[in-house]
């Protein structure tokens, strides 16, 4: 049988390139190719860091403290959590542990409870179509629990 030159250049070239897409490579060239895009989309996997929003009512606020209905926002990152209320002040928390589904802070050194100044908080962390949602697994400061569980989080 004979095989037009062509033809063999032609097979080799889209088999060699069907190796190399899946190749994990880690020169420049291969991490700069449009087949390493994807893994952009794929960060969220790599943890919940970010800016979120949420509005909530005076019913959903209603705990020692008194946390102020309206917009609310966290800066969630590796080492400190930032929540701003609707008023503009801001609450400083650290982040002792955090993962794609939990979230450890070290205590709130500003909650209303005594209990919120002297134990660890830990959330649970379940990111949905809607936003993310914390629950608890372990918390001790109200106001906090009361912020961060109303409802679902909406990422900026």
């Amino acid at each position: 049988m004979s095989v037009h030159p062509r033809v063999v250049v032609a097979v080799c070239t889209v088999g060699l390139s069907g190796a190399f897409a899946g190749c994990g490579s880690s020169s420049t060239t291969t991490t700069k190719s449009p087949a390493v895009a994807p893994t952009a989309t794929a960060s969220p996997a790599l943890g919940p860091e970010g800016l979120y929003v949420v509005t909530l009512t005076a019913a959903q606020l209603h705990v020692a403290g008194n946390p102020s209905p309206g917009k609310w926002s966290l800066s969630l990152g590796r080492q400190r959590a930032e929540f701003s209320d609707p008023k503009g002040s801001g609450t400083t928390l650290t982040v002792k542990a955090l993962s794609p589904t939990q979230v450890t802070f070290a205590p709130d050194v500003s909650c209303e409870a005594r209990g919120g100044r002297q134990q660890d908080s830990v959330f649970r962390i379940t990111q949905t179509s809607a936003g993310t949602r914390f629950s608890v697994i372990k918390a001790s400061c109200p106001s906090d629990i009361a912020v961060l569980t109303s409802t679902v989080w909406r990422k900026a």
